[in-house]
């Protein structure tokens, strides 16, 4: 018996036999934690569905900051507008100041308040080539200078418009010509001097004549260019029918407001024979509004009558039109000023209306 009990190794002493998985085990616990790591990156990696609104959120972003830049640009477009309307003010001053009266919207050559005001700011040079003797067609010269201070960076016509072969410069600030020339005469600050049918009251006006006040009598405001395209031509000069009586004012500013412009809202001020009256040249739905219709409402020629037309004051601005007061104030005033109102602020006179 004892000799089974001598040193003979005992089995549990034996190392263990590892046997094929134990030899490799290291490298199944390093594949193992490969595999857990790149589970683990799939995890953090995007959904379709989190792409899109990435995407989505991306272009909100981006359409925000083109937003933000574009009204940026609209405020500080609108803010040279107003700075050229304040000008103009000064100089209307300074001219007031020396001919104890207001230039007339269209003088005895036919010449327009933009011209008359020349030497007030700084463009006396220009006013003495004007050659008088040329009647409202004036010199080639004077007809294709566009000046800066004339237009409004908001409207992007072209500068110069090329009709019969000959360039004409426009303006976007026109004169206020009152109520209506048909039926109420020239009863805003300009008109013109020689009587052109029924068309009278337009003689170089002394400011004690503005009995409603310089500060609520409008002197300009802005207005639509014309550059020859279908994209310009937003008046309807074909009415159906001719209006000929004061009485018939509010008739004929149905009509037009209610005839479809072409192709968008927005009044456009410019003879339709020449595609935009050159600034030099003093007429109504040119270099002159009227107050038929409230701002960026249609504009709208009196059949083929012009100077009876519903020249409107407009401009490309989202909220109103710049307005130029008599007394030198500028103003921007909304588009859904109330017809009443906006007509009181473009007469001199009130009980005249």
């Amino acid at each position: 018996m004892e000799r089974f009990s001598s040193s003979r190794p005992v089995l549990s002493a034996m190392p263990p036999n590892r046997g094929f998985c134990g030899r490799f085990s290291p490298l199944l616990m390093r594949l193992r934690e490969s595999v857990a790591i790149s589970r683990k990156a799939l995890r953090h990696g995007l959904t379709l569905v989190e792409l899109l609104v990435a995407i989505v959120i991306i272009g909100i972003l981006v359409a925000l900051t083109l937003l933000g830049v574009q009204s940026v640009r609209e405020a500080s477009r609108r803010q040279q507008c107003q700075s050229h309307l304040k000008q103009i003010g000064i100089a209307l001053g300074q001219y007031e100041a020396s001919f104890r009266r207001f230039p007339a919207g269209s003088d005895y050559d036919g010449l327009s308040v933009h011209t008359a005001i020349l030497p007030f700011i700084e463009q006396a040079a220009l006013y003495d080539q004007i050659d008088r003797a040329a009647g409202p067609r004036m010199t080639a010269a004077l007809r294709g200078v566009s000046l800066a201070m004339f237009v409004c960076p908001s409207d992007d016509a072209f500068p110069l418009i090329f009709f019969g072969g000959e360039p004409k410069a426009g303006t976007n600030y026109a004169g206020n010509c009152g109520t209506w020339p048909l039926g109420f005469g020239f009863n805003g600050l300009f008109g013109y001097c020689t009587a052109w049918g029924p068309y009278v009251g337009g003689g170089p006006l002394p400011a004690s004549e503005v009995t409603d006040g310089l500060s609520h009598t409008l002197a300009f405001s802005e207005i639509l260019r014309a550059d020859g395209t279908p994209h310009r031509l937003r008046v309807n000069w074909n009415t159906a029918k001719t209006f000929s009586q004061r009485t018939e004012l509010d008739a004929f500013g149905r009509l037009c407001d209610s005839m479809p412009p072409s192709p968008a809202s927005y009044g456009w001020l410019g003879n339709r024979w020449s595609r935009g009256t050159p600034w030099a040249h003093g007429n109504v739905a040119g270099t002159l509004y009227d107050h038929v219709l409230s701002p960026n409402r249609p504009s709208c020629y009196n059949g083929q009558e012009v100077t009876a037309a519903a020249a409107t004051a407009a401009s490309m601005h989202p909220s109103g039109v710049n307005c130029l007061f008599a007394d030198g104030h500028v103003e921007l005033l909304g588009t859904s000023v109330a017809i009443q109102v906006w007509r009181e602020a473009g007469t001199r006179s009130s009980s005249a209306d």
